[in-house]
């Protein structure tokens, strides 16, 4: 009797071993399609306190160039071919102000991002120190965890130049 009981724990151990290589073998594959998925994000503008609506485009820079993203469903997409960049540059225009974020992680082109910039009130809310010239600066707040990061960028902006 003993060998039939240590038969069946052999054969439900193989099951066993079985049934957990034939699941890794669905979900490996699974795990890689999402890390070579697009990296999404979402970039809300908040003028002096209000927000700002009109950002279509954004316009992401590597070592090889420049690629504008459209949003689709309120988001923007990294072309897969830019996802294992370490950093990425990122640029867009509202109104006559050009914005540009230089060497961004690639992780942050994930979450949703909070562009703050303005003028006197801008500076005032965010707590600016007095050598930072506001009419040229922004903040970034990555909308992610515990704290939430915010990057102060002192010259983020310029005018649009008319060609």
């Amino acid at each position: 009797m003993r060998d039939a009981d240590e038969r069946f724990q052999i054969g439900v151990s193989c099951l066993t071993a079985w049934f957990l290589i034939s699941l890794l073998a669905h979900v490996l594959p699974l795990a890689q399609a999402q890390s070579q998925q697009e990296s999404c994000f979402s970039i809300d503008l908040v003028r002096d306190g209000k927000p700002v609506d009109g950002l279509a485009s954004v316009t992401v820079h590597d070592e090889g160039g420049g690629r504008e993203l459209t949003r689709h469903d309120g988001k923007f997409c990294i072309p897969k071919e830019m996802t294992e960049r370490p950093a990425l540059d990122l640029s867009f225009v509202v109104g006559k102000e050009r914005f540009y974020f230089p060497r961004i992680p690639r992780e942050r082109y994930t979450v949703a991002w909070e562009v703050a910039f303005g003028g006197r009130a801008y500076a005032y809310q965010m707590g600016l120190p007095k050598s930072t010239r506001p009419d040229r600066a922004c903040t970034v707040t990555f909308r992610e965890g515990e704290p939430e990061v915010s990057l102060l960028f002192s010259a983020c902006r310029s005018t649009v130049s008319r060609q």
